[in-house]
This record gives C-alpha cells, structure tokens and sequence, in this order.
C-alpha cells in the first residue's frame, strides 16, 4: 500500500493500479486496496468498472462514509442521479457533517430539477463549510435557475473572494448581470474570468448576447465567433451568430448558419420518408413543408408556401392542429396536415423555416404578396355586429410567450386618452390577468367565447378585419395582422427579434405594418407617446 501511494505521488497511476491489485491478490477485501482501485477507475473515465470495485468494497463494509460517497460520485457521473441521491443519502446518515456528502446532494438535486431542495442542501454544505468556494458558485447558478438575482449575485460574490483566480465563477456572476440586464458590468466579470481562463466557450457566446443587447454588434459577432472557434459543433453558439446575422440583415450567411438550430437541445424534427428537398428543380413533386417552432413563426413563413407553388410543386403544409383551419386558407397550399394526423405520400420534405435558404432571398426580396391568410367572410360579419360603432377601433396585444415580448398593459395609457377611439383587447391568455387591474383604459373585450375553440385565430383575424388599427407587442398578433395585410403597429425593444431587423420604421415582410422602436431599454412612455400623436393624426384623417 505503501508503494501503490508513492507511485501515485509520483504521478504514476499504472503502477498504483498494479501495486493495489497486488495487494487484492493476497487480501481479496482489503477495503483500501479497493476504494483506492474504484477512484482511478473513475478517475480515468471507466464508470462501470469504478462502480463494480465500489459495490465490491460496499457489500463488505456497509457501514463506510468514503464508499457510499464515492458511489455517489461515479452514478452522478454517469447521469444516475436518483441512485446517487441515495448514495449522497447514506454518507450524512452515517456522518452528518459529511459537507462533500451534502455537496453532491445539492448537484444532484439541481440536475433533477428540483432547485428548491438543491439550494437547502447548498446552504447546508455552507453551514458546515463556509469557505467552499464552489458550493458558493453553484448557490449562485442555484439562484440564478430560481430567478433570484441579487442573492445570487451575493454568493457568486463571494465564491471569487474565497477564489479570486475562480474563472468560471466570474463568468457564472456576469450571466447573473446580464439577466439582471447590468450588461456593462456582465461584459466587465465575463473579461475578468476569459483573462484567467481563456478556453471558455460558453463565457465568449454568453459575452457575445450581452454585447448585442447592447447593440455593439461587431464585438459580439466577434465574440461568437471565438466561442466557435473554441466549440465548432456547439448548435446554440452557431444559432446565436446566425441570429445576429438575420438582424443585421446579413441573410445569405444567417440562413446557412441558422440551419444550427436543428441541432441544438430540444429541437425536434420528425421522421420522414424519402429525401429532404435541397432547391432542386421541383415541377410536379409533392412537398411536405412541416412547422417546426412558434405559433408567430408558422404565420410569417407559411409566405413561402405560394413561393414553392409556383415552382410547380404541390404543398402539404404540416403544421400544430390548432393552426390547421387559420392555414387552410393560405395562397398556394394544397392541403394543411394537422400535427399528429397520419400523413399523405409526398416525395421531398423540407422543416418551413429551412425554405428561405433554398430560395435564395434578401431583405429586399421578401415576398411580400400580402394579404396571403384570409378570414372567413361569415365570422367576419359576426364579429362585425359586436363591436363598437361610430369610433376608430384599435385591437391591442400586449403580452406574447416570454417578459421579452410582453409590454405592461399600462404603457398602452396614452391611446386610450385619444379622443374618438376604442381599445379592443385581442389578448388571450397569459397577461389577460392585467384587465382587471386597468380598467381606466375602457377596453372593450370580446366575451368568453373569442377563439375559445380548438383552432387559434380564427376570431382574432375575423376581428382584425373590422379593425381601422392593431397595436401590439412582438407576438403572433403582429405575424396575424401583417398576413392579413391589415395595418398594424407593432412596438420593439431596440434590439429585437431579428425579424424586424434594424433602424427603419418599416418592415420587408409587412408592408401594412409600421415599427415604434424604443430609443432607451425599458422606456416605453416615450414609445406610445409617440404612438399617441400618430394616432390622433389618424382618427382625424378618419374622421374627415
């Protein structure tokens, strides 16, 4: 045994390995022999065998903290985490101020999405030790997961002032600042962790976010650009250059680079027979064109279906069963398959937001054949007899599927002050909880029956074509409207979802639509003052 730890001093870990199996020879359950084999094991990535030698040590001394600890470690390693929980949970039954042992609890904890219970085991690792700097670290991810800001930034704190050359932790606290939207001080700790350690993928892509929300775009693009330099097959840093790209107006490299997004976690393509369609010449095949992500994302690029039918191709557009009747009026579409409805033949398919590559466009190439989505002329004609006459009727919307499309119904204030006008709530969902709050605005609501179907947006576009104006945040509503071809004024961040690129008022893909910009983060009382003067223009012009 002596030996084995001399080699292994020496950095000798074979001849350790030789000298301990020796020892296994002559004493078959020599506990040191085997937990000293389990961790080089481990130690040189052989999972199994680590475990094997673990379980051997542990069916003959039950009763030992370090081997239930160990086992811990190695199932965590191998993704087990239930079976290391328990392993975690065995070492403090036996040694309650285990503090590894509560370590690797609250690891386990947070990987299983639990970071409630995950941040009880933290505190606890810290109780008993308060100097670890990485239970601090990862307190910190902890409360970032929780949405719990400043403490989070207190422990991340902390970690660097146990730590201060602790690269990862300085680039964990500059995530925490640029949630907190302090991106200034984000891109100052994400240098301070790159200058001590500089081969960190996920710090230069997450400098490179920070930087385009602060609209200092060559410096992300850069920033991307070492991230994948370090990471070349990491999707979600390929995804962000793309991203960056299609705002810039960059589309021929975005287009190529966005095809990342189907590698990254979560995206889901289905299994189809026969090729995928790589522009090839078309004329009487049939093409299953599939949806792939948002409700807003179908609307705007189902355009491209009547690009594709004048190629001479027959479209099936596959796309969520909620959208099916809103689609099925689309220009150019041979038929509309509901997700999870069992599928016609078809000789090629293509995901729908992979088609602008194909076709080759630019910003100023967009079709733009809008109106190409229609409503139903009966519904029209109800919706048409239950709103409000003799007054200038605004739909508004102003909360979409995250906080970075949503607008505090509030801002919207300023049109309802506009003499001659009344707002018409097409809100549906999450932030429907503000009407209440805001009844000062008298917007007039559509009952509980509003698309209150199976299908989405059959109402809101039956609606939207007895509306003079639809003001709304960067959500579905907008894509709905534009589609429409109905005007529609949609108001953005000053750096936005990349569709609506940059520093112009107009949009290349809805030409009835008009874009109110921010000009400072958070500030949208200037945003709809503005709006305010337009509109009061208009309702005059109406009224003349």
């Amino acid at each position: 045994m002596t030996r084995a730890a001399e080699a292994l001093a020496a950095g000798n870990p074979a001849q350790a390995e030789r000298l301990y199996r020796a020892v296994l020879a002559a004493q078959p359950d020599y506990p040191a022999a085997l937990h000293a084999l389990s961790v080089l094991a481990y130690q040189r990535g052989s999972h199994r065998q680590a475990l094997w030698m673990n379980e051997r040590l542990l069916a003959r001394y039950p009763s030992l903290p370090e081997a239930h600890f160990s086992r811990g470690t190695i199932l965590q390693a191998m993704g087990r985490y239930e079976e290391a929980l328990a392993s975690f949970g065995s070492v403090v039954a036996l040694e309650p101020r285990y503090a590894d042992a509560h370590f690797g609890r609250a690891y386990a904890l947070f990987e299983r999405g639990r970071p409630d219970e995950a941040l009880e085991a933290y505190d606890r690792v810290l109780a008993l030790a308060p100097d670890h700097a990485l239970a601090c670290n990862n307190r910190g991810n902890t409360l970032r997961a929780l949405r719990r800001y400043p403490e989070a930034l207190a422990s991340l704190d902390r970690a660097v002032e146990l730590e201060p050359r602790y690269a990862e932790a300085f680039t964990n606290r500059a995530n925490v600042l640029k949630d907190m939207e302090r991106f200034e001080d984000a891109i100052e700790s994400y240098d301070r962790g790159l200058a001590i350690r500089a081969d960190q993928p996920d710090a230069w892509n997450n400098r490179g976010l920070a930087l385009q929300r602060m609209t200092r775009f060559d410096e992300a693009l850069r920033s991307f650009d070492q991230a994948i330099e370090l990471a070349p097959k990491h999707a979600e840093h390929r995804f962000n250059r793309a991203y960056l790209l299609l705002l810039l107006g960059s589309f021929a490299d975005g287009w190529r680079e966005y095809e990342w997004r189907r590698k990254q976690k979560g995206w889901s393509q289905g299994r189809f027979p026969g090729a995928e369609w790589r522009g090839e010449a078309i004329g009487g095949k049939q093409l299953f064109v599939y949806a792939e992500q948002g409700l807003g994302d179908c609307l705007m690029f189902a355009r491209f279906v009547r690009s594709i039918s004048e190629r001479g191709a027959k479209v099936l557009l596959g796309a969520p069963a909620r959208m099916h009747a809103v689609l099925e009026r689309l220009d150019g579409v041979t038929a509309v398959i509901p997700a999870g409805a069992s599928l016609p033949q078809f000789d090629l398919h293509i995901p729908l937001m992979s088609v602008p590559r194909l076709i080759d466009f630019t910003p100023n190439s967009v079709p733009a054949n809008v109106p190409y989505l229609s409503s139903d002329p009966a519904r029209t004609g109800h919706w048409a007899a239950r709103l409000p006459t003799n007054r200038f009727r605004v739909g508004i919307a102003w909360h979409g599927t995250d906080v970075e499309r949503a607008i505090p119904l509030e801002a919207f204030s300023p049109l309802a002050r506009v003499p001659g006008t009344a707002l018409i709530s097409l809100q549906k969902g999450a932030g429907s909880e503000q009407l209440d709050a805001r009844a000062e605005l008298g917007l007039v609501t559509l009952g509980a029956d509003f698309d209150s179907g199976p299908d989405a947006f059959l109402d809101t576009a039956a609606v939207m074509m007895n509306l003079d104006l639809i003001v709304t945040a960067d959500t579905a509503v907008a894509h709905l409207a534009g589609a429409l071809g109905r005007p529609v004024w949609i108001a953005l961040r000053p750096v936005p979802d990349w569709r609506w690129l940059l520093e112009r008022d107009d949009s290349p893909w809805y030409p009835t639509a008009r874009l109110f910009r921010q000009h400072t983060e958070g500030d949208w009382q200037e945003v709809f003052a503005r709006m305010s003067v337009e509109l009061a223009a208009m309702t005059v012009r109406g009224a003349n």
